[in-house]
């Protein structure tokens, strides 16, 4: 799970501090949840989205969250019945080497017994599929690109070329 940073504006004690923001640790400002008045006159700050682990993606709805685990149940169902074809073709190749009689070649065995499918095509079938239901979950989810530590100029260097004439 991500940092998240909850700012006061002084230490705990007798007297605290006032709560400030939620940030993350660069000092960006998330909403991270909502205000809530208690029965017991207390307000509680409820933390209902926290920032997810990988860089570049933003916190997401509950909505699209439900919308991606739909796609990826959708896809797991579609890659269970490739791979029942799969066991499909590869049972039938197994029936179809042992009934193979003496001196035929394995090509003759594949023109005279043909697998039910093809099973390069699956393959790609299965590639294209997994791929496909990643950009379609990068589309709702739409990640950015992110910032690397070599983006910034170092200190020192910034300091050598103010020197220079």
């Amino acid at each position: 799970m991500g940092e998240i940073r909850v700012v006061f504006d002084g230490p705990p004690g007798p007297v605290s501090g006032r709560f400030v923001e939620v940030e993350t640790p660069d000092g960006r400002s998330i909403n991270t949840g909502e205000w809530v008045e208690r029965p017991d006159e207390l307000w509680e700050l409820r933390i209902t989205q926290l920032p997810p682990p990988v860089h570049g993606y933003r916190p997401q709805s509950e909505a699209k969250v439900a919308l991606v685990n739909e796609f990826k149940a959708d896809e797991e169902r579609l890659l269970r019945k490739i791979d029942a074809l799969f066991e499909e073709c590869f049972r039938d190749a197994e029936l179809t080497v042992a009934a193979r009689p003496s001196g035929m070649s394995f090509a003759e065995m594949q023109k005279k017994y043909p697998p039910p499918y093809s099973d390069n095509m699956l393959r790609q079938a299965t590639e294209h599929l997994v791929v496909g239901f990643m950009l379609l979950n990068r589309a709702v989810f739409q990640p950015q690109r992110i910032a690397l530590p070599e983006d910034e100029p170092k200190v020192d260097e910034a300091l050598k070329l103010a020197d220079l004439p």
